[in-house]
């Protein structure tokens, strides 16, 4: 498999899938693309709709985006979603694990 740009190949689904796959009940809004990573703004079905969270997709991480605390990142934690969230990205080529990959 070729090494895949995220943030350029990504698909709308794509996208969708691995937000799931971090935030299983979360609505997504909208998202952004960045140069590395696609930012993706959502609601929680308890919030109130004023309430916006925010974490960015990267090849083989997820970040979390803390309003309250002047936009701190901290990395997703979850054993299971993150090992999850990285078979996805590996499956689809946008892994850094596949940049330079000859086989």
């Amino acid at each position: 498999m070729k090494f895949r740009e995220m943030s350029e190949e990504i698909t709308s689904d794509e996208i969708l899938t691995a937000f799931l796959i971090i935030e299983p009940e979360g609505r997504l809004k909208r998202y952004e693309r960045n140069r590395d990573y696609i930012r993706v703004f959502y609601n929680m079905p308890n919030d109130n709709n004023s309430i916006e969270h925010r974490l960015d997709l990267l090849p083989d991480d997820v970040y979390y985006i803390d309003d309250e605390k002047d936009y701190i990142e901290t990395p997703l934690e979850n054993g299971d979603k993150m090992f999850q969230y990285h078979q996805f990205m590996v499956a689809k080529g946008y892994s850094y694990l596949w940049k330079n990959n000859p086989y």
